[in-house]
């Protein structure tokens, strides 16, 4: 779930697919049958599970006891959820066939401020006044088209507008701005 729309839906490119959870047994998780012993020691990996598009997980024929699940890989665009998040299966009566139990990782969209400046050019190699009432329009790289690659990680992009945008492709986890350059 985004942990700012409440939704299970990505916001912009970000994805809720593909994050990767770790199950661990929160305590020492014993066989029910009292001879076996000790099938899981507390802090063992139990199971691991990755999110659907929806953002869900699911992992079944879990032995009672306290597990905890703590992401381990966050979804493209998302922030890495370090908090452990308990689950208690515990016994409900001889009458419940199937405990069921459920947590839920509130996922942080990576965030990427930036400033668009428009100064005017004089000609000369002094400071040129900045332009006020310049106008600027931020897309969605997912919104525009590739029109040619320029290598390097440098590509063209078209907007519906037309217009071309080129723009370095950066990997949300390098934190690295995106600074686009409008060509007319």
């Amino acid at each position: 779930m985004d942990k700012e729309t409440g939704k299970a839906v990505g916001q912009g490119d970000a994805k809720l697919e593909g994050a990767v959870y770790g199950l661990y047994a929160r305590d020492d998780i014993a066989h029910p049958d009292g001879a076996t012993g000790i099938i899981f020691h507390a802090g063992d990996l139990v199971a691991t599970l990755t999110t659907d598009e929806g953002g869900n997980a699911e992992v079944k024929n879990l032995y009672l006891g306290n597990y905890y699940v703590k992401e381990i890989t966050p979804s493209e665009g998302y922030l890495l959820d370090e908090e452990e998040h308990d689950v208690v299966c515990d016994y409900e009566g001889d009458l419940v066939a199937e405990v069921s139990r459920s947590t839920t990782s509130a996922e942080q969209v990576i965030k990427q401020p930036f400033q668009l400046i428009k100064v005017s050019d004089n000609g000369d190699d002094t400071e040129a006044p900045v332009l006020s009432g310049a106008g600027f329009t931020a897309y969605l790289k997912s919104s525009l088209s590739v029109l040619e690659s320029l290598g390097n990680g440098q590509s063209l992009y078209q907007g519906k507008d037309g217009l071309g945008y080129s723009g370095i492709q950066v990997k949300a986890d390098e934190r690295e701005p995106y600074q686009p350059e409008i060509q007319t």
